[in-house]
This record gives C-alpha cells, sequence and structure tokens, in this order.
C-alpha cells in the first residue's frame, strides 16, 4: 500500500493513513468519511507546503504579518488603506505601492506583510530592495542577460 501511495504521489496519505485505519475503527467511520478524511489531509498538506515554498521563492528578509505592524507608532499611516493592499484585487488590477522614506520607517516590514498576505491570496511573490533589484540589472546587462532577468521577474505575480 505505501509504495501505491508513493507513486501516486499521496505523501501525507502515506505517513497517516495506518493511524487513520485505527481512529476509523475506535469510532466507526463509514468508508465515505474515513476516505474524507484522508483526502481533506493531503490537500490541507499540499497547500501548507505550497505556502511555505512560496514564502521561501520569495526571498523575504524576514517573516512579519502587517498585524505586527505598530500603526500607533506611524500615525500618518492609515491601517485600512494598507489592508485593502492585502486583497487579491491589489495584484488582480495591477495596482502599484511605493514606499519611500528613511531607514527604520516600517518600509521592508509593510512590504512584507504584504507579500506574505498575498502568498495566502495564492500568488506568487518576490522581494527585492530597490538597491538590489537595480544591481541584479546593471549585472545583468553586462552579461547580457536583462531579458532573462526581466523573464524571471515576469512569471510573479507581485
Amino acid at each position: 500500500m505505501k509504495q501505491m501511495l508513493k507513486e501516486l504521489r499521496l505523501p501525507r496519505i502515506r505517513e497517516i493513513y495506518e493511524r487513520r485505519i485505527d481512529q476509523a475503527a475506535e469510532e466507526d467511520w463509514g468508508y465515505r468519511k474515513f476516505l474524507k478524511h484522508l483526502l481533506e489531509e493531503e490537500v490541507t498538506n499540499r497547500h501548507q507546503n505550497r505556502l511555505q515554498r512560496r514564502k521561501e521563492k520569495a526571498g523575504f528578509p524576514f517573516e512579519k504579518t502587517l498585524n505586527q505592524f505598530e500603526f500607533n507608532f506611524r500615525p500618518k499611516l492609515k491601517k485600512r488603506v494598507f489592508q485593502t493592499y492585502t486583497e487579491p484585487r491589489f495584484v488582480t488590477e495591477g495596482k502599484d505601492l511605493i514606499l519611500i522614506g528613511p531607514p527604520g520607517t516600517g518600509k521592508t516590514h509593510l512590504s512584507v506583510g504584504i507579500g506574505l498576505s498575498q502568498i495566502k491570496n495564492d500568488f506568487k511573490v518576490l522581494f527585492k530592495n530597490v538597491q538590489s533589484l537595480a544591481g541584479e540589472l546593471q549585472s545583468a546587462v553586462r552579461r547580457d542577460e536583462k531579458d532573462k532577468l526581466l523573464k524571471e521577474l515576469t512569471k510573479v505575480d507581485l
């Protein structure tokens, strides 16, 4: 059975099915309930793995949410406004956001929080600060790989 589950690429079910068989017997589950539990765990596991891969690919310098941002220390920044950037339509409508300010004002934290929210909305995100992006672009131009870099950048949603 484990080999078949491996062939079918069902790693979470392969990991838990024996425990679920015992649980199903103890709790007198029918076949449908048993199968539903197995499939729900597989789907949940795949979703969590996809989110984790996207977080890693995004290249965030740290992981902080918008809810962790101290808006009370920056009264000019309105939490409600920034929450609109976490909605799917911010990406689907192709909206832009440029954060400008001196070091320590929370630009990176806000960017990461918005990016994490959009990953949860099932979008592909890439984090770059302006300096590193400009450096990568200059380097790509020198190596005659500008098109390659631009193609990579257009593969993400945000």
